[in-house]
């Protein structure tokens, strides 16, 4: 009976011990599908991480590109708006540069009130009325222009043969006045246009061009 007890022990503590080990494996077998599933799901969310960030990264850069453009048409404005002050600035030291076409039908001009008139030369034709000779020689009239008037006193008046100071002349220029000529704030004056010798003038229906600068009192 001792014989066969000592076997059938041994054969039971055997097939406990397997036993045991079987539970342990196993469990350590869950214990490491665990793990895997955990290391599985931070991948998948390491994954969604970058996608994130690369989406983010992208807008990014969209938003940088977009903030390039803008800071690129922002400094033209800039760039327009210091030119635009320059010019005012240059303005307020020389005044506004005006120019006017006039004639014996737009003769006369005010100067606007807190304003004066700083005139730098009248601008016409060389010569009219010209003509060729027997000779092949062309022959024409030359331009005068007078003061006519400044405010209602009267300083040239062809009927009467009398000439006030000359502000334009095609032939010499050293008859006429010096520039540049200042009138003052509500100024009324008027010109002439003539053409032919001084001796022998006669109105001209041409225009002349007059260029000032415009000045705050």
């Amino acid at each position: 009976m001792k014989k066969i007890v000592g076997p059938a022990l041994m054969v039971l503590f055997s097939v406990l011990a397997v036993g045991q080990t079987k539970t342990e494996m196993q469990a350590q077998i869950d214990k490491q599908t665990k793990s895997i599933d955990s290391l599985k799901l931070i991948i998948t969310n390491q994954e969604n991480i970058i996608e994130n960030r690369d989406r983010s990264i992208k807008f990014l850069q969209e938003d940088v590109a977009e903030a390039e453009k803008e800071k690129e048409v922002l400094n033209g404005k800039i760039r327009q708006k210091n030119s635009e002050l320059v010019s005012l600035r240059n303005q307020n030291k020389s005044g506004a540069a005006k120019k006017v076409t006039m004639n014996n039908t737009r003769a006369s001009w005010t100067v606007p009130a807190g304003k004066h008139w700083v005139i730098n030369q009248f601008i016409g034709d060389y010569i009219t009325d010209l003509v060729k000779d027997s000779l092949g020689v062309f022959h024409g009239k030359e331009i005068h222009v007078f003061l006519k008037s400044i405010n209602s006193t009267t300083l040239t008046d062809l009927s009467k043969n009398q000439l006030g100071p000359q502000i334009y002349s095609s032939i010499a220029s050293n008859h006429t006045i010096q520039f540049p000529i200042v009138m003052t704030e509500n100024t009324s004056f008027s010109i002439v246009v003539c053409k032919g010798a001084l001796n022998a003038l006669e109105l001209f229906d041409g225009n002349v061009v007059c260029t000032y600068f415009e000045k705050d009192n």
